[in-house]
């Protein structure tokens, strides 16, 4: 497989599947960085931003989740 496949591969699964395609564009880059290569470096660059950010998301909102249950677990679930 290509860099710039790998690339690509890694930019699609950052919204799919964030981790596999954080891991997937971080072996792309590396790749790019062994053959100096540049076609296709950005779209690895974008999929490891994107995974991070998506898993970042994922993570704010997984805390916020159980904050909130806390809350209403302490609260009686009363209104």
């Amino acid at each position: 497989m290509t860099n710039k496949n790998l690339a690509i591969l890694g930019l699609v699964l950052s919204f799919l599947v964030p981790l596999a395609g954080l891991i997937i564009s971080a072996v792309a880059l590396n790749k790019f960085k062994e053959s100096g290569e540049t076609d296709g470096k950005g779209l690895a660059t974008a999929g490891l931003i994107i995974g991070i950010v998506i898993m970042a998301l994922g993570l704010v909102g997984t805390i916020c989740s159980f904050a909130c249950a806390g809350c209403l677990a302490a609260a009686g679930g009363s209104y």
